[in-house]
């Protein structure tokens, strides 16, 4: 029901293409916020799409958004949805010329500051959005100006005038929780995971991570607060969580101290806590906190060579990954952990990103995440790095050459990785080619280019079929290299692998053929 002679703002968010699309969370965060700070000034409401071709989409929101009638717009921008984001932008401003768009997310930047001039949108949020979203609807109403509001690109007289940079929101508790605030209504809900912030910020300089341009300052919110969002969760038919926190342990005793109350709530009721861990971070005292089914661990270790990370702004010493790997061996965990390299770094060649690979795939109970490098706008390496590197015009700006990998070369070890990584998802071919690897005391990305040669026709076109299927898919979901669930292998076909595997292994084996 409308609320008559207020101001109607609509908040759109644009699902990702993962299978679990997730809890409009920076949305809702900016919509309890608004009607926090503006009261009944305002009725303003959240409109979430799953993800599925645009053109549907986009008339589908301009269905309900017609419905709502509107007098703001905002939508949140992604490197998954920022093409389908501007494609409702200039059907909404078409159709309502009048009508105020405000685009905010991490695809937005100064640098856009031609979706002002081509009247796609009316200002874009630069940064933390909720104190500058209230801002832009409070001028709105007083008739004031959006040129120079504090955050926010927009138009002025001439040209787009870009006002002063904004504090960042402290403490963080001052934003309403969307949790408790009710903001996630399950009834005709779109998404299936839910997303839970319990920090804002990083710390880290990494060239690939949009939070350097922002200038971000970690901020936590208190354990009250965090304990009253899980007491909701809790009471949701919910049983995945993503925690959005950088590095949910980089505030170790609390990061303990958190992972101790989120393992009795999913013990009891059965939800799967996803969390980010710097290698840094990842040890025994951890392991034993996280230790158990509910927890998924995703371990950052992007390179393993001291150069690589030096020039992406990571800490080089490699003890503390070597010590991270070691506590991993040393204590099997039940928690299921992945171990995340990013391909295609500027300064990883093919010899030092395979010897990286190598070191996490002899990890057991572990699995390799193989996460494609991008050139993130604001990022360091769409910025001062950028010689290093061709990415894709288009978003995704995925990385597809670097000074030490030529396209040629990429293309390549992209589909071996692809191919490696599908294999060590079967058992009994990843147990093979461990013991190859021991047996012949070599690694087992080389044990896998020797067997990968000698694979006979019937195999070798299992493994094409699989990389022409992946090639296939949309380019916003190549963020990663493995092989996901859409590209699961039936049990024949598996098998028929292992088979050509184990004869090409046989073929290869010293002193075949004599």
């Amino acid at each position: 029901m409308k609320r008559r002679g207020a101001c109607r703002v609509a908040l759109v968010d644009i699902a990702s293409f993962t299978e679990d699309v997730c809890s409009p969370l920076s949305s809702a965060c900016l919509m309890v916020h608004a009607r926090k700070a503006l009261g009944r000034r305002i009725d303003c409401r959240l409109f979430q799409y799953g993800p599925g071709r645009r053109r549907r989409m986009v008339a589908a929101a301009l269905r309900d958004l017609a419905a709502f009638a509107p007098r703001v717009v905002g939508i949140s921008c992604y490197f998954w949805n920022v093409e389908a984001a501007l494609a409702l932008a200039r059907a909404l401003k078409r159709r309502r010329p009048a009508l105020r768009v405000v685009l905010g997310g991490p695809e937005v930047h100064p640098g856009r500051a031609a979706l002002l001039r081509a009247k796609t949108a009316d200002a874009l949020v630069l940064g933390e959005g909720e104190e500058t979203l209230v801002e832009l609807l409070r001028r709105l109403l007083d008739g004031r100006s959006w040129a120079g509001t504090p955050g926010a690109l927009a138009m002025g007289a001439l040209r787009p005038v870009r006002g002063p940079r904004r504090a960042f929101i402290e403490p963080l508790d001052r934003v309403p929780s969307p949790w408790t605030a009710g903001a996630f209504p399950r009834h005709g809900a779109v998404w299936t995971m839910a997303l839970l912030e319990t920090a804002r910020g990083c710390p880290m300089d990494c060239s690939f991570c949009t939070w350097t341009y922002r200038r971000t300052k970690m901020r936590r919110l208190s354990d009250a607060r965090v304990k009253a969002d899980l007491k909701v969760l809790a009471r949701l038919p919910v049983t995945k969580v993503f925690v959005c926190d950088s590095d949910f342990f980089l505030d170790r005793g609390r990061g303990l101290r958190l992972a101790r109350h989120l393992r009795r709530l999913g013990e009891k009721k059965g939800i799967f806590w996803s969390m980010q861990v710097g290698s840094d971070h990842l040890d025994a005292e951890v392991l034993k906190a996280t230790d158990h089914r509910c927890f998924g661990l995703g371990v950052g270790v992007e390179s393993l060579s001291p150069g690589v990370l030096r020039l992406n702004g990571r800490n080089p010493d490699l003890r503390r990954i070597k010590a991270a790997l070691d506590c991993l061996r040393r204590r099997p965990t039940r928690a299921e952990v992945q171990l995340q390299l990013i391909f295609a770094l500027p300064g990883e060649t093919r010899e030092s990103f395979l010897a990286g690979l190598d070191k996490l795939l002899a990890v057991p109970g572990a699995r390799p995440i193989v996460l494609c490098a991008q050139a993130l706008p604001g990022s360091r390496l769409a910025g001062p790095m950028r010689h290093l590197v061709r990415r894709r015009r288009r978003p995704p700006h995925y990385v597809v050459a670097t000074n030490t990998l030529p396209e040629r070369e990429y293309r390549e070890l992209r589909r071996a990785t692809f191919e490696l990584l599908l294999l060590m998802k079967h058992p009994p071919t990843r147990d093979l080619l461990r013991r190859l690897a021991k047996k012949r005391a070599g690694s087992i990305t080389a044990v896998f280019a020797a067997v990968r040669r000698g694979l006979d026709p019937g195999a070798r076109s299992i493994l094409g079929k699989a990389w022409r299927r992946y090639s296939r898919f949309p380019v916003r979901e190549h963020y990663s290299v493995n092989s996901e669930g859409r590209l699961a292998l039936s049990a024949a076909q598996e098998a028929r692998l292992f088979a050509g595997v184990q004869a090409a292994a046989w073929a290869e084996r010293p002193g075949a053929g004599r």
